[in-house]
């Protein structure tokens, strides 16, 4: 389905485009928008603070990566143009619970500073905005759409959120500090993958009420 949520500024150009929200609800789904999620994937984070090279890995590392998301979590594309059949993408957010998510492994090896099992956490596992439609807003809603997803599909299952990002330079730290997440004490993941110039990532969380 494709959620209308207004119009936002091209920051090159200076035109405001209408922007749409896109649930994938399953892999099906995903289809003919794979190839933009991937292409969106790779600028974004080719970008500081974690200037990430995933040229040649689309079919082991990206593809794949999409294709869990739409089956097993809450994955949303951000599209923006001047009508939806001619707009293009501009970001994407992905959530899945932390039980079923890339940080598995290391989070079960530090249960001790989760403040609740690992399973009543839904894990922010991607979110990612164009640079040219950044600090408007989007990043905000892209967190808020993805919890109210996911108390709606999972009622009675999720009781906190789980962020993880770059300890340094990270515009999506922002965002969920001021939504009320705090940083985890002593919970750094070390990460060295895809040539990251950001090698330490720190984990947030904030209850859902």
């Amino acid at each position: 389905m494709h959620k209308h949520i207004g119009k936002y500024r091209n920051h090159t150009h200076g035109a405001h485009h209408d922007v749409w929200l896109h649930f994938v609800r399953d892999v099906e789904s995903l289809g003919r928008h794979l190839d933009s999620a991937v292409t969106c994937y790779k600028e974004v984070f080719a970008g500081p603070p974690y200037n990430e090279n995933y040229e040649g890995q689309e079919k082991d590392v990206l593809e794949p990566l999409f294709k869990h998301y739409a089956e097993n979590g809450i994955l949303v594309f951000v599209f923006a143009g001047n009508s939806i059949d001619t707009a293009s993408m501009i970001g994407f957010a992905a959530s899945i619970g932390a039980e079923n998510s890339e940080v598995t492994a290391f989070l079960k090896g530090n249960g001790d500073r989760l403040s609740a099992p690992l399973d009543q956490f839904l894990y922010m596992a991607e979110l990612a905005v164009l640079s040219d439609y950044r600090k408007q807003g989007l990043g905000k809603i892209l967190v808020g759409c993805r919890i109210s997803e996911a108390l709606e599909r999972h009622p009675g299952r999720f009781k906190h959120v789980l962020m993880r990002t770059a300890e340094d330079g990270s515009n999506s730290a922002n965002i969920y500090r001021r939504l009320g997440a705090k940083q985890i004490p002593d919970l750094v993941e070390e990460k060295d993958e895809f040539g990251t110039q950001s090698k330490r990532r720190i984990f947030l969380s904030m209850p859902l009420d």
